[in-house]
């Protein structure tokens, strides 16, 4: 905040400031940082409740105009595609949950709506396809996303699994499925998850 550096600010108030990062790791890298010098997360109290509130205020802008706003509008997009995240995983007692990815952050930062829908099955567990808008595009999403139900007719039955089903290969089958199916059933170890590093050899 000090302005040391020379960098483009998108966003500055009395308390917050917000610029390009000047050596960015990502193709869109902003750095949104208090005025007021903090330590540690551990010195955020009460009397940081107006700042916190401006720094979350910034970030939604941010996450608008630099982000799902700037992507659509220079593109002509109508919506934004992305699986909702990684497969369902069973139930792991002793590793927890095996989450690897989700989409939903930059609509949940921005305010902006978003629609989840089955997408199909993965050995019998079940993905999700997320359509993604600008400001007011619910109707939009809407017709995109029934459409896109309409078209698949992915939803399927919620079962109770006591175990998965290799057998069923991804999203309804087919011949290469049913051999990748085949070649994970084989490599499940003594702790019930398949193995997929094998699996994945296997496949190439």
């Amino acid at each position: 905040a000090a302005r040391e550096v020379p960098a483009e600010i998108l966003r500055e108030s009395d308390r917050v400031v917000a610029f390009r990062d000047v050596n960015p790791q990502a193709p869109t890298h902003i750095l949104l940082i208090p005025k007021e010098h903090i330590e540690s997360l551990a010195e955020v109290g009460d009397a940081h409740g107006s700042l916190l509130a401006d720094i979350v205020q910034a970030a939604a802008h941010l996450a608008r105009t630099e982000g799902i706003d700037a992507v659509m509008d220079e593109h002509k997009l109508d919506a934004l595609v992305a699986p909702t995240g990684g497969p369902a995983w069973t139930t792991d007692l002793i590793n927890g949950d095996h989450f690897i990815f989700g989409t939903s952050s930059p609509c949940a930062i921005a305010g902006y709506p978003i629609i989840n829908v089955p997408m199909g099955t993965t050995y019998g567990v079940p993905l999700g396809i997320s359509f993604m808008g600008t400001a007011y595009s619910e109707p939009t999403l809407i017709k995109v996303a029934s459409g896109f139900e309409a078209a698949t007719m992915a939803r399927v039955e919620p079962q109770l699994l006591g175990k998965l089903p290799f057998d069923s290969g991804f999203c309804g089958g087919g011949s290469a499925a049913q051999s990748t199916a085949a070649a994970m059933k084989s490599s499940v170890p003594q702790h019930g998850m398949p193995d997929v590093r094998m699996a994945r050899a296997r496949r190439l």
